[in-house]
């Protein structure tokens, strides 16, 4: 599976900045939920410093802009301060 520029640390403040509250899963998996917009993201048990999957990475820009959280075009900004 391919990775992307982004780390899971970078990832995660972006979630943290948008509001979302983040817990540990079962099986250690990262959960983030949105509870206005009613948005859920369980990752694997990623890394601090572990670069994000393009999977993982494309299902958060796209939920962000459905749900009204942050348009795609902002998500992607915050991507190029991050990886930058």
């Amino acid at each position: 599976m391919r990775l992307t520029d982004l780390s899971y640390a970078a990832l995660r403040r972006i979630l943290l900045k948008l509001e979302f509250s983040e817990r540990t899963g079962p099986a250690a998996q990262h959960i983030f939920e949105h509870e206005p917009s009613d948005t859920i993201f369980i990752f694997r048990p990623y890394k601090t410093n572990e670069h994000i999957h393009y999977g993982d990475l494309f299902s958060v820009r796209k939920l962000l802009d459905e749900r009204g959280v942050l348009p795609a075009e902002s998500f992607d900004q915050l991507l190029r301060k991050n990886t930058a």
